[in-house]
């Protein structure tokens, strides 16, 4: 292939073979090499003093540049693989942009080429060049020129914050590499900041958490510890990695941020970062009942409204609406948390809007909202999701599930897919592992295919372990043993339930009616039937006090099972009955067929 393209380059032109043959052994099938070896060889070089590598290579053709050329590459550097002809101007010592012939020069001798659809703009043939080119500028002048980047682009908006941060960034590190930082050093450093923060900001608005820590991060990194911007920023870091599943890494700096605002004075946030903080600690069990986080956060929506922090206010009652939820008390959940998306959206921070909704549609999938309504819900919704990309996944799964209720579990996996693969791209780990994938096996689950639903739940399971998210798994584990228990593995279910129950908040509804009811048909087919029936008395109790009409539903039906197990084929019919109204009641046609006896739909 290296003669091919030695061949193709030279067109007509006449080249000794031993020159060819150095050249196909010093590049090694490189074809960068190749081409700029032969661009070499045409400017007049040696065949037999060819560099030995590629990084020589071009060091030796940007010497041999005459100095006016020379220097329009190192300073097209500075933008990066692509710049603007007209952009040079801002970085020439005359501020005026080169003359066209420079440039034609520089594409003649294969180190720029013209942009592809972009006029009057270039890239460099290859990131090498520009990186060679680039470690020529001394730091004193590249610092300098990277700030004039900055400024240049400073006023094309808010779109471009991210490329400014970088620039300032970038004149930073390499003023301080050269000394003790000065007062221009700490002003790039304070402007970096500010454009990464508010890139991030809104990355995290959108719902791509994974550029919201590292910008987070990036401004974080350049600010001083006493400055007030770093400790707002660190709250808003803090759920961005809560988002991301990072809890060890969210639970110093959510600490951080509690602890310098008190010694601060700075009580909005403070209590801002202590109600993200009391969020972290129930997904990670560190406190073992709910009502330990009710009264912090009752306390905190106290200081909260005081202040008018209008913000900090949405967040904590978010939190509150979530903690109901986990009660088991999805209808005032569903109350507090649509008042807490409309303050969100009133003061203008979606994060806080989509963390809500997304709540708002868990509570209508396992409460008693009817399936026609929550569909109805799921659809008012996708206009407020647009630039959202957390919200757009919570919609899919959601729906995704309500139309496995109706008995169409083709169109359920596709939604489950595009969720799946949206949730992956911008880096949603924790609404990955326990929201998508809480959907797909219970889809799985409610169309019979056992296998498929493990395959959903185990990696989830795993990752949630990995996570420290033990009250997730706790609701989670449960339905990958449902799984187990239908393809016969019980001793192993046995093991995931013992898990289960280990990590379940004393007070957590839903994940007390699954262990229960899943111990209890498990103990009953291992011979246990005493115990087995006391426990799925236990789990039916437990769901009669919520409104979790599906978890009631499947307490009931596993009662029956307990029953059936037991020899006592009448009551077992009772029970069965029971389950049956209970998912007419919420409109989950295919739960009804698959009790009933009768195939539910595959479309």
């Amino acid at each position: 292939e290296a003669h091919e393209l030695i061949e193709s380059l030279l067109g007509g032109s006449r080249l000794e073979e031993e020159a060819r043959a150095r050249i196909r052994r010093v590049a090694e099938g490189n074809p960068l090499f190749v081409e700029q070896l032969l661009a070499m060889l045409a400017e007049g070089g040696e065949a037999d003093r060819v560099p030995s590598t590629i990084q020589a290579l071009l060091a030796a053709r940007l010497d041999r540049l005459p100095d006016h050329e020379r220097d329009v590459l190192e300073r097209a550097s500075v933008f990066g693989l692509e710049f603007e002809w007209e952009a040079l101007g801002a970085l020439a010592p005359d501020r005026h942009r080169p003359p066209g012939t420079q440039l034609a020069a520089l594409v003649r001798k294969e180190l720029i080429r013209p942009h592809e659809a972009i006029e009057d703009t270039f890239r460099f043939r290859h990131m090498l060049i520009r990186d060679a080119a680039s470690e020529r500028i001394p730091k004193e002048l590249r610092s300098d020129l990277h700030e004039r980047v900055g400024d240049w682009l400073d006023s094309r908006g808010e779109e471009f914050d991210e490329i400014v941060g970088y620039h300032l960034e970038q004149a930073y590190r390499f003023v301080t590499e050269l000394g003790p930082p000065s007062d221009r050093a700490r002003a790039l450093a304070g402007r970096a900041a500010e454009r990464f923060s508010a890139s991030g900001r809104r990355a995290h608005a959108r719902g791509d958490t994974s550029a919201a820590t590292n910008l987070m991060e990036r401004a974080i990194a350049l600010l001083a510890v006493d400055d007030r911007r770093r400790l707002s920023l660190l709250a808003s870091l803090g759920r961005a990695l809560l988002d991301a599943g990072q809890f060890e890494r969210a639970n110093p700096v959510l600490s951080e941020a509690v602890e310098r605002a008190r010694a601060a004075g700075e009580r909005a946030v403070a209590t801002d970062a202590a109600v993200a903080l009391s969020y972290l600690r129930l997904q990670t069990s560190a406190h073992k009942s709910f009502g330990e986080v009710e009264g912090e956060l009752e306390d905190a929506i106290s200081v909260l409204k005081e202040l008018g922090d209008e913000a900090g206010l949405a967040r904590a009652l978010g939190v509150a609406g979530t903690v109901r939820l986990w009660r088991g008390e999805t209808a005032a959940a569903i109350e507090d948390l649509e008042r807490a998306a409309r303050y969100a959206r009133e003061v203008g921070d979606r994060a806080q809007e989509a963390d809500s909704l997304e709540y708002v549609l868990v509570a209508m999938l396992w409460g008693a909202t009817p399936v026609d309504q929550a569909l109805e819900r799921v659809e008012e919704l996708r206009p407020r999701a647009q630039g959202n990309r957390r919200l757009e996944v919570d919609l899919l799964r959601a729906r995704a599930q309500l139309e496995a209720m109706q008995g169409r579990f083709d169109p359920a996996r596709e939604l489950i897919a595009q969720a799946k693969a949206l949730a992956e791209e911008v880096g949603l780990a924790l609404t990955l592992a326990s929201g998508v994938a809480d959907q797909a096996g219970y889809v799985e689950l409610l169309a019979g295919d056992a296998a498929a639903a493990e395959r959903e739940l185990r990696p989830a399971c795993e990752a949630l372990e990995r996570m420290g998210a033990w009250p997730n798994l706790s609701s989670l584990a449960p339905w990958l043993a449902d799984a187990l228990i239908m393809q016969g593995r019980e001793e192993e279910a046995l093991g995931l339930i013992e898990l289960a129950e280990r990590s379940t908040i004393s007070d957590d509804a839903d994940a007390k009616i699954k262990w229960r009811r899943v111990r209890a048909k498990l103990l009953a087919r291992l011979g246990d039937v005493e115990e087995g029936e006391r426990l799925a008395r236990e789990a039916t109790a437990v769901a009669a006090r919520t409104d979790l009409l599906d978890g009631r539903a499947r307490a009931v039906a596993d009662l029956a099972e307990v029953l059936r197990l037991a020899g006592r084929p009448e009551e077992s019919a009772a029970a069965v009955q029971e389950a049956i109204r209970l998912h007419q009641q919420k409109g989950n046609v295919a739960a009804v067929a698959r009790l009933a006896g009768a195939p539910a739909s595959s479309r």
